[in-house]
This record gives C-alpha cells, sequence and structure tokens, in this order.
C-alpha cells in the first residue's frame, strides 16, 4: 500500500501492477470523541469493452485464467489462508492471472489475495439448475417462484465484493439455463455497478449469445470451432471461453491452438482452463476419489480430477504446457537471425516493461552447452516488440563448433526474475524459447559405442525376438510385439475409443509365414542365431489386416528392425490406431533412461510445445508420472534421435532410427496401466462404476518395483507415432484430426543395438 494526495494522479492497478492504496474510515461522537475506525485496502482500475475487446485501464488484456474450486486435500471444502497464499503464488508461477470463482463466490479472504498480489476475477453467482435441466421447459430461470433466490443470490455477491479491484466481471450464474430470472439480475446490474461487465454463458443447446451478457462466453469448443466462429465476420462483443482444456489426466492436447487464435484475433479474450487442481482427498497419504467413501458417488470417479496440478498441488506434466502456452515473453528469429545472435522479443504483457527480467542465453550443440550469456537490460515495452542483439555472432560458434552443418545446433533463452517478485522468488523462468540454428540428418547417438561382448539371439515358435544374450547379460524379458495399442487416457475412455478401436488394443497376432537366412540354427522349436542372417514374420490380424517384422542381424549383433502394416483388402474399413510401433520388456535393473529428445517431461503429439528437444538421462522408476489418479499411458517423448536402456555400469540397448521416433519406458506394462482389463464392463465416466483394484495409480506401486528395480521389469515402447492425447472435453471429443492415425499402412524401421556407455 502507499499513500496518495487527491491532487494527485493515483498509480492504477492491475494484475501486472497491482497497486494498493490504503482507505481509513474514522467515527466521531457528537463530542467529537473517536469511537470507531477501520480500513480496507482499495485499487483505481477501469474495466470496459470498447468495440470487441476487453479492456482494463484502456488496454486490451489477454485472460490467462483457470477455474478454481475451493478445495483442501487435507479440510475438503474448508481452505486454509496458508492453502489460498500457495495457490495465488502457483498461478502467477504459471502465467495465470485470472480465475473464475467456478461456481460460487469464494472466501472474502481469496479476494483480499487477488487484490494484493494481481489476478483478475471473473467472480461468479452460486446458481446453477444442472440436476434440473437447461431446456426452455425445466430451467428455473423462468419460474417465477425461484425469482427472488436467483436476485439474493447474485445481488449478495455484488454487494458484498464491489469493493475488489481484483474483481473485473460479474457472473450471473453457471449452466441455470436461460431466462427472466437471470436477465433481471443482469439489468439490476447495468443500474447498480456500471464499473464492470456483466457476463453470461451463451444458450446451452444453442450456443448462441444471450442478450444479457457483455461477452460471448462458451464452454468446451475446439479450436477449430473457435477459428470458424471468429473467421465469422465483425463481432460487436469479446469471445472467452469460460470453461475449456479439460485437463483430466493425461490430457492438454492441442492447447497452443487456443492461443494461437488469441494471439491472432483481437476479440477473442482467451479463457478459463478446467481447472487448477484435482478435487480429490488424501487419506493416510492416498488418493481418494468418487467411490472411495460410498457406493452413492461412485459414479464420479476421478471425474472431478481435471486440474493443472494434483490435489496437493504438484504439478501435473501438462500444467508446464499451460505455462509456456501462456507465457508473456514470446521470441522469435529465423535460424540466420539465430546464428547471428538476433531475436525478436516480444512483450505480452499490458503494463509493465521487461526491465525486472534477465535474459539467460545458451548455445547447444548435439545437447551439449558450449557458450552462453546474459541480457541484463531489456528495454521493451508493453505490447511492444523490440530486436535485441545478444552477446554472439556466427563466429563465435564456428569457433567451438566448425562444421556446424553436421550437428544439431539450438539457442536457448530463458526469462529470469532480477528480484523477488511478489510471490515469485529471483531466478525464477516465467518464459523461455528454443530456436533451431541448424538441424542435422546426421546421428545423435549416447556416450559409448557398440557392445563387443559375445551375443545370440533367440526367436520363439511365433518369430518374435524373446531372447538376447550379450556377455551372459539378457537384454529382453518379454519378447518383441508389434503394437497398436496404449493404456487409454481418461480422454479415450470418455470418447469410448476403448471400444471404437478395440480391434487395436489386444489383437491376437497369428503368425502366416516364417522365413530365415544366414546363421540362423533351430534350437527346440524356436530359432537362434549368433551370426548375421534374416528372420520374417507376418501376422494375420482379421479384417483383411496384416502385420510384417523383417529382422536384419548383422554381425556385430546389431538388428535392424522394419515393421509394417498391409492391407489386405479390409485395412480401409478400420478404425484409426492408437499407436503404431512394437513393445517388449528388459530387465528391472535397465533403469537408466538416456534419450535424445523432446524432454525433461512427458510429451505427446498435440502435446510438445513446452518440451525443449535436447539430452537428457532419467530413470526409468520415475517415468511414470504418479499423479493421475487412475492409471494411464504416460511417460512419452516425442522426436527421439536415440533412446538408450541401461543398467547401472552403462550397458543395455540402444535404439535409433533413420527418421525421428517416439518412445517410452515405464516400470509397469501397458496391461498394467489398462483400466479396459481392470474394470470389467464397458466403464465410462458418466454412469455408474463396478469398483475393482487398480483404479487408482497408486495400487501398481508394488509392482513397479521403484526400490528394487531389478526384481522388476522395464517396458519398452518404440514408435513412428502416437495420436494425440485430446484436452478438448473428456466426454466425447478426440484429438484434433492431425493428430490422429487413420488406418493405412504404415512402415516403421528402428535399429537395436547391445550398448555400451
Amino acid at each position: 500500500s502507499s499513500s496518495c494526495h487527491r491532487r494527485r494522479k493515483p498509480r492504477l492497478w492491475s494484475a501486472e501492477s497491482p497497486t494498493l492504496y490504503r482507505l481509513e474510515a474514522d467515527v466521531y461522537d457528537e463530542d467529537g470523541n473517536l469511537t470507531e475506525e477501520t480500513w480496507i485496502d482499495v485499487g483505481f482500475r477501469d474495466v470496459e469493452i470498447r468495440g470487441s475487446e476487453l479492456l482494463v485501464n484502456g488496454r486490451p488484456v489477454l485472460i490467462k485464467g483457470v477455474n478454481r474450486h475451493e478445495m483442501s486435500p487435507t479440510r475438503g471444502y474448508v481452505v486454509s489462508h496458508e492453502e489460498m497464499l500457495n495457490d495465488i503464488r502457483l498461478m502467477k508461477s504459471l502465467n495465470i492471472n485470472s480465475v473464475r470463482t467456478s461456481h460460487y463466490p469464494d472466501d472474502p479472504y481469496w479476494y483480499e489475495l487477488c487484490d494484493r498480489y494481481g489476478i483478475y476475477v471473473m467472480d461468479e453467482a452460486d446458481i446453477e439448475s444442472h440436476g434440473i435441466g437447461f431446456a426452455a421447459e425445466k430451467t428455473l430461470a423462468e419460474r417465477n417462484d425461484y425469482a427472488l433466490a436467483h436476485a439474493q443470490r447474485f445481488t449478495r455477491m455484488v454487494s458484498r465484493d464491489r469493493n475488489h479491484p481484483c474483481v473485473i466481471m460479474w457472473s450471473l450464474g453457471n449452466e441455470a439455463g436461460n431466462g427472466a430470472n437471470h436477465e433481471a439480475n443482469y439489468k439490476w446490474a447495468k443500474r447498480y455497478d456500471t464499473s464492470r461487465p456483466t457476463v453470461y454463458q451463451t444458450k446451452f443447446y444453442s450456443y448462441s449469445p444471450v442478450d444479457f451478457s457483455d461477452i460471448d462466453l462458451f464452454h468446451y469448443r475446439s479450436p477449430n470451432w473457435c477459428r470458424d466462429y471468429l473467421e465469422r465476420g465483425t463481432h460487436d462483443r469479446p469471445m472467452l471461453l469460460q470453461e475449456y482444456a479439460h485437463a483430466m489426466g493425461n490430457s492438454l492436447g492441442s492447447f497452443d491452438r487456443y492461443w494461437d487464435l488469441a494471439r491472432k484475433y483481437p476479440c477473442y479474450a482467451g479463457g478459463f482452463i478446467w481447472d487448477f487442481a484435482d478435487q480429490a482427498l488424501l487419506l493416510d497419504g492416498k488418493v481418494m476419489i468418487g467411490g472411495d467413501f460410498n457406493d452413492y458417488d461412485s459414479w464420479s470417479a476421478s471425474l472431478h480430477c481435471n486440474g493443472l496440478l494434483t490435489s496437493d498441488r504438484q504439478m501435473h506434466p501438462h500444467a508446464y504446457e499451460a505455462a509456456y502456452v501462456m507465457r508473456n515473453i514470446l521470441t522469435s528469429a529465423s535460424s540466420e537471425e539465430a546464428l547471428e545472435g538476433k531475436v525478436a522479443i516480444h512483450n505480452e504483457y499490458s503494463f509493465i516493461d521487461l526491465s525486472h527480467f534477465r535474459l539467460h542465453w545458451k548455445i547447444r550443440v548435439d545437447g551439449n552447452s558450449v557458450l552462453e550469456g546474459d541480457e541484463n537490460r531489456l528495454d521493451v515495452g508493453p505490447g511492444d516488440t523490440c530486436i535485441v542483439k545478444l552477446g554472439f555472432g556466427r563466429q563465435d560458434i564456428v569457433k567451438v563448433c566448425p562444421d556446424i552443418t553436421d550437428h544439431e545446433v539450438i539457442l536457448d533463452l530463458d526469462y529470469l526474475l532480477k528480484e523477488d517478485d511478489g510471490l515469485l522468488a529471483a531466478g525464477t523462468v516465467l518464459s523461455y524459447e528454443s530456436i533451431t540454428i541448424n538441424d542435422t540428418a546426421e546421428p545423435i547417438l549416447p556416450k559409448g559405442g557398440p557392445d563387443k561382448e559375445p551375443w545370440k539371439i533367440s526367436f520363439d515358435t511365433d518369430g518374435a525376438l524373446s531372447g538376447w544374450e550379450v556377455g551372459g547379460r539378457s537384454l529382453v524379458s518379454e519378447p518383441v510385439m508389434p503394437c497398436f495399442g496404449r493404456a487409454i487416457v481418461e480422454n479415450d475412455k470418455g470418447a469410448k475409443l476403448d471400444d471404437k478401436m478395440k480391434m487395436w488394443l489386444y489383437p491376437e497376432f497369428r503368425p502366416e509365414r516364417i522365413t530365415t537366412t544366414g546363421a540362423m540354427r533351430k534350437e527346440g522349436s524356436g530359432y537362434v542365431f549368433d551370426g548375421a542372417g534374416t528372420l520374417s514374420a507376418s501376422y494375420r490380424l482379421g479384417g483383411g489386416v496384416s502385420v510384417a517384422m523383417e529382422y536384419v542381424i548383422a554381425d556385430d549383433g546389431s538388428v535392424r528392425l522394419t515393421e509394417r502394416l498391409e492391407d489386405k483388402g479390409g485395412l480401409g474399413s478400420c478404425p484409426g490406431l492408437f499407436r503404431f510401433g512394437v513393445e517388449f520388456a528388459m530387465g528391472g535393473q535397465y533403469d537408466n533412461l538416456d534419450f535424445y529428445g523432446l524432454g525433461p517431461f512427458e510429451n505427446y503429439s498435440d502435446r510438445r510445445a513446452a518440451a525443449r528437444d535436447g539430452h537428457y538421462v532419467q530413470r526409468v522408476r520415475d517415468q511414470y508420472h504418479w499423479g493421475y489418479v487412475r492409471p494411464q499411458e504416460s511417460g512419452n517423448h516425442c522426436s527421439m534421435r536415440y533412446m538408450a536402456l541401461l543398467d547401472d555400469e552403462g550397458r543395455g540397448l540402444l535404439a535409433v532410427s533413420d527418421s525421428v521416433f517416439s518412445g517410452s519406458a515405464l516400470p509397469l506394462s501397458r496391461r498394467d496401466l489398462d483400466l479396459c482389463l481392470n474394470e470389467p464392463g464397458p466403464i465410462h465416466i458418466l454412469v455408474p462404476l463396478t469398483w475393482q483394484k487398480h483404479m487408482h495409480s497408486y495400487e501398481l506401486l508394488d509392482r513397479a518395483c521403484l526400490d528394487h528395480r531389478s526384481d522388476g521389469r522395464t517396458y519398452v515402447h518404440l514408435d513412428l507415432a502416437q495420436m494425440g492425447v485430446g484436452g478438448i472435453n473428456t466426454w466425447g471429443a478426440i484429438p484434433l484430426e492431425e493428430f490422429l492415425l487413420p488406418a493405412k499402412e504404415y512402415s516403421f524401421t528402428i535399429t537395436l543395438l547391445p550398448w555400451n556407455s
């Protein structure tokens, strides 16, 4: 807080610069004696809609928001002041600048924190008739006997919260139909408070704008729908996604597409992700969801676990995607400009310049840092774009990497706070970028080389590679097999893809033909190679579809595997695939994952914007995200150049390909993680569930053998591609078309080498 003289122009409040002033009120009796005194923090700011843009203090703002329920993992609906403060800190660290109080006014202290630290608030009345219905003949909004209830719930909220600068719009309620009661509240608000917009969602069925809303609000529209709406012509009101990007389980696919649109169309004001944190309770350290306490609410299961964060406020992998996509500093450069150390920096903040940031840059060659430095002065005003020359040029890179065209060269840029800022510590990275200076087709390999120990490779009677001995060590514990399915994610289940795409989940591989050449001998009913040769196997999947596996074994013990999906007359009528690749298992001692690709966190074809290309060394035991309350697909990495699974001595298996591929290595099998196998019957989130073990991820901890990996398995996936995870909603929407794998012929070649690092 600071003082303000009446003759001076006050500093304005915004989420970026939340200046507050203390308003004091004293009460005196007739004799001039002070009888009572009080105070309140207030802010000066202006909110208006001009044309089709939402403005704060005369400048357009983007709503980078989340929906938030008042929910504590240990106290239920009683949220402590400390927990509220931590939520604000996390929001700031994730570039979240707005909150919708879904679906009721919050604890008064929440607004004080939003005032103090800078969060825009859509304050929502506790009006919802979801359980009754929204159609005209059902909605309570048209019933006179509910008029008073509507009026009281809305007017009491406005009267209580009107002095908070953080509240920039009133919401008439949520999913409560349309009718005269809402319209009466809207008209009352226009008389009582002219300083803020009053809003209500579009008609639930027709999705046409209502007359009693200052902003066109939509729920769960796809990026393509939003693009079509925005291109439809001129708009006289801003557009805002009141709920979007349903973050349930492994989700938030194509989130960046929404923000490509928000940055292109002025009338698109942003949106509120559903939602901030999972609504689950912790009991004895275990996550409890619908059905854990009783049978009555078992229908909900994990439906309310749809946050960017776990219920105890740990990051889900998709939280990093949200933070990156909603960053406020955007950097661009062509490869030639980046080579000369010249970048364009755009400041997406509406009110502050970038003087409180330090830019740290780094040049990486094949993942290794070779140059780095800092730019401490960033003179970029709000909304401006400036060209900044960094402290290096082409000659500096050539000095450390003369043959630059034979290597991958990347410029990393990180924007760090110079000093403590509100709840965030100095050094916090709030925006970053990676710009490729040179991409190369030359192979990138890990440290070490091919293992020279004696080797032997075995195939079973079905032609599957089932054994691989190198120097007395076993590399393969479960056979290499084609794989077209995945442990379904929540969005798959909501869209019933476990049923619609069932043929690809666990097909029966019936060998049609097995042929061999070279140094092969029969051993029992299988095949053994200890020298160069080939084995080809073809499997009929049924429905006019076959898959062929060809193994070309070299003298050094490496295997070049080519997998082909072949149309035998029926492929065109098949549903799309979850993935196209291979799966197998190694011993649990191969717990070191060394890869060059997108990381460090898991990423997917439609959720990879935040990941950085580079060299990573991680543990297999850490690859599954235990924060997913129910088992599902996890741990994937895209754009891999290589992937190695090594024991603690540095020996194991290396996978490389002629092109980039995706893959994962998990301490659990696809079958372990598959809800389809661990819950009987056709189960979907909006119908009653039959309770079954493995409903929770934590129930798989013992099977994962995290403390004694040598007792377990390392389950490997190597894929040409995997379909996206989706994220529009979790009750029918599928990933965008470009992230699907249509049923057609595919070919994938991967080389496996025994490796010694």
